[in-house]
């Protein structure tokens, strides 16, 4: 860990350039004000259709209903040229005096960057279109003795820099929705942080993936198994076990990674020895189908069909979750905002040679609880997350964030991971 904490402390905190975070952060304001000040305008004409009922020739309401249309047509127009203007003027007082600036940056701050994390999640597929520093790309990340993450590039001369005294097993941590590599790490006793036990009960080498939980499941499934491909090609000492813990979301971007791993032969396949999904909604999110549906019945009325517009702006990587869609057939062609279509076919996922393991929970203490079965772990349902399996594990009296910190789950994980005890 000796190179990492060198290579925190001769970097620049704060990740890319200063200046581009910030216009992306303006230009990210200035966008969602608009588009509230549309939603607005829209809201207001769908109330003005019902207050000037009748057409607008003809008569003396006609004459009114048009006066109020252009006068609001106006106004409303106004606003939203004053905040673009204010974005333009933004980008340009960035662009003088941004050189040499030490920049106080949001992602500076853990809070700062759990905020990017959410906003990834919710919005990251228009983030990575139009605020690529906001959004960024995919990354393995190592953890410091400080508690901090840094990048970590794939490259041979970085990771033997990083790394010193490498093992020939690692651990890679995946996060969900809306979360960073940082929700893995803890520095509270009451919880417990799996890379670090790994590391020192079994000689795992952790390493955490930061991607934009609002793309594509598909599209960073493909992305994460390029990436392993390159790390187990530069690890410092030859690769013997390898390891992908999933949170949530995470455990589907994983099993899609390794779905395409083996499917182009990839030599990383060949000592990948577990796949570990932690409460991951592999028959779909009830949430993301209560979503759906709510949109589509506020599209149903002039006056809710603002709101509709809102929700359905949510990212696509939340609209994956409907039914757990993990390759780029299973979304393609398809409208997600359909009310009704069949959910993709289910991909049988193999790992070499232990296979995949499940953790399920329940917020109830027996999983078999009628509330326990109706709600899940708050966010994910039992079934969902056991995804039929015989052998996979339900923890009762857990929700869905405990599973990244918790003694049970650490001690399942430990006892799956264990080279000892291997068949």
């Amino acid at each position: 860990m000796g190179g990492l904490e060198a290579r925190t402390s001769a970097r620049r905190p704060g990740g890319p350039g200063g200046p581009d975070e910030l216009r992306d952060i303006g230009r990210v304001t200035v966008d969602a004000a608009t588009g509230l000040v549309a939603r607005i305008q829209e809201l207001h004409a769908a109330i003005a259709r019902r207050s000037f009922p009748g057409s607008d020739s003809g008569s003396g309401r006609g004459t009114v209903r048009l006066l109020h249309d252009e006068i609001s047509a106006l106004v409303y127009g106004g606003v939203r040229a004053g905040l673009r203007g204010v974005g333009v003027l933004a980008d340009v007082g960035l662009a003088v005096t941004g050189a040499g600036r030490d920049h106080r940056l949001l992602s500076r701050s853990r809070a700062g960057r759990i905020v990017i994390g959410a906003l990834n999640g919710l919005y990251g597929d228009h983030l990575h279109a139009s605020a690529p520093a906001l959004a960024g790309a995919m990354s393995l990340r190592g953890a410091t003795p400080g508690g901090r993450c840094v990048d970590l590039p794939c490259d041979a001369p970085a990771l033997a820099a990083g790394y010193p005294r490498a093992t020939g097993r690692i651990v890679v941590f995946v996060h969900g929705l809306c979360e960073t590599e940082e929700w893995w790490l803890t520095g509270r006793e009451d919880r417990v942080d799996y890379g670090a036990r790994l590391a020192a009960d079994l000689g795992y080498t952790p390493l955490y993936l930061r991607y934009n939980s609002g793309r594509h499941i598909s599209d960073n499934g493909v992305r994460l198994d390029e990436l392993l491909s390159e790390l187990v090609t530069h690890w410092p000492v030859p690769v013997s076990d390898l390891a992908l813990v999933g949170h949530s979301m995470g455990g589907l971007v994983a099993r899609g990674a390794v779905h395409h791993g083996l499917e182009a032969e990839r030599a990383w396949t060949r000592v990948l020895r577990h796949l570990v999904c932690l409460g991951s909604p592999h028959r779909g999110a009830p949430l993301e189908a209560a979503a759906n549906r709510a949109a589509w019945a506020l599209r149903q009325l002039p006056e809710t069909r603002p709101l509709s517009t809102v929700l359905r702006q949510r990212s696509v990587g939340i609209k994956d979750l409907r039914f757990g869609a993990l390759l780029e057939q299973h979304w393609a062609d398809r409208d997600p905002d359909a009310l009704r279509f069949d959910g993709p076919e289910r991909v049988a996922v193999r790992t070499s040679p232990a296979g995949q393991r499940l953790i399920a929970a329940t917020i109830t203490r027996a999983p078999t609880h009628p509330l326990g079965r109706a709600f899940g772990d708050g966010l994910v349902l039992a079934a969902s997350a056991r995804d039929g399996a015989e052998d996979a594990v339900t923890l009762g009296g857990l929700h869905h964030f405990d599973l990244l910190h918790h003694p049970l789950v650490y001690a399942q994980l430990r006892d799956w991971l264990n080279p000892a005890g291997r068949a």
